[in-house]
């Protein structure tokens, strides 16, 4: 495991991140709630204002992509290039992402098809749009952002935020042994996308929202990227017995969760929202780590397939879970009935993301070493080419 984090020492890290698998494995639980709450009306106040808080998972795998993306980068300190770093995160990314155009054009299309008499709109698959979304820049392009594949504005995000952090990597390890100050840098950039909130609201844009396209962006969402950089860095040197370890980590825990959930559900500021959230989340990832038992193994699963649960979970979580709420609303209560969607939902997700991962992932991931392996290999002959002239 990781000895600590943001030694200066090279990084040793297990293979095995359990608590990052687990966390993932949260973060999905919290994306699938609040989907599937959104075909149950009549759900008890205090219910629903935690399954809207689970939109914030997007924010948790945010925090870990971060910081996950600094264990990679430390780990193979000297052994690669940005041209190794882009390749394997496009091969990881992109396969399944290309497959989920396709399979949502077709998907909808047959919906639209029985229900409407018609296939797809010609304004939403529009070639730009759909070109967009193949090239991974649709974050910083409105129309195309959110309609071709459901959720993907936070690929887009996810894709633009790879672009630049290993730069951003190289300047936090610049400033690494100023430690206090490094949580100084999601900070500033929370005040300056908190200012462009405040210009858009000034100009009188509307619709500034947590479903716009202004909170979608990059620009806003990277102060919370900015968190797990941060948290990676800030070495953990508090270590009191075990049971009070765990107590005080519980209680720091419950606090920020709190105040993210109140902060979520009382304010429509679309910058404060994920950065309160991301820093309770990094209260989420130290528990995960220093109490070992929380990480379960199904947990473990869900997050191993994420990826591919969060592409698909859509189809289960809004359009099965509407047919099984029209079906049952007149006989179970609101809340037992968004607890079987759920439950539904998880459940084929998690059968599905089993088919897609060896089937689309794993090959995907192979594909790009093979990429990577064979440009590696070109100078080399080149070079042999060049000496024999």
């Amino acid at each position: 495991m990781l000895r600590e984090f943001g030694s200066t020492k090279k990084v040793e890290v297990s293979s095995n991140l359990q608590y990052i698998d687990s966390l993932r494995g949260v973060a999905i639980l919290m994306v699938i709630l609040v989907h599937t709450s959104q075909t149950v009306s009549g759900l008890h106040s205090y219910i629903q204002t935690v399954c809207n808080f689970g939109q914030m998972g997007v924010q948790l795998f945010f925090v870990l992509s971060a910081f996950t993306l600094c264990l990679s980068m430390e780990r193979r300190s000297g052994q690669s290039g940005l041209g190794s770093f882009y390749n394997r995160r496009f091969f990881r990314i992109a396969p399944l992402y290309y497959f989920g155009i396709v399979f949502y054009l077709f998907f909808y299309s047959t919906i639209n098809f029985f229900s409407d008499d018609y296939f797809f709109s010609t304004d939403q698959y529009t070639s730009l749009n759909i070109s967009a979304n193949l090239f991974f820049f649709h974050g910083f392009y409105p129309p195309a952002n959110n309609n071709i594949v459901p959720g993907g504005w936070s690929i887009g995000t996810e894709m633009a935020f790879y672009l630049i952090f290993p730069f951003l990597f190289l300047l936090y390890k610049r400033f690494r042994e100023y430690k206090a100050a490094l949580f100084l840098i999601p900070v500033t950039g929370l005040l300056i996308t908190y200012s462009i909130f405040l210009l858009l609201s000034a100009l009188g844009i509307k619709n500034i929202n947590n479903d716009s396209f202004y909170y979608f962006n990059l620009i806003n969402q990277l102060p919370v990227f900015l968190l797990g950089i941060s948290f990676y860095f800030m070495p953990l040197n508090f270590k009191p017995k075990k049971f009070l370890h765990n107590i005080v980590a519980f209680a720091i825990l419950i606090f920020l969760l709190f105040v993210a959930v109140f902060v979520f559900s009382r304010t429509r500021d679309i910058t404060m929202k994920p950065f309160i959230s991301g820093v309770a989340f990094l209260s989420l990832l130290f528990v995960f780590r220093t109490v070992k038992f929380l990480n379960f193994e199904w947990l473990q699963n869900l997050g191993r397939l994420s990826y591919s649960i969060y592409l698909f979970h859509f189809v289960f979580a809004w359009v099965l879970s509407s047919v099984i709420v029209e079906l049952l609303k007149g006989s179970l209560d609101s809340n037992l009935l968004l607890f079987i969607c759920f439950t539904v939902s998880v459940l084929l997700s998690a059968f599905v993301a089993n088919l897609s991962s060896p089937l689309i992932e794993k090959p995907g991931i192979h594909l790009g070493n093979k990429v990577l392996l064979y440009f590696k290999k070109k100078p080399e002959r080149t070079i042999k080419t060049i000496d024999l002239k």
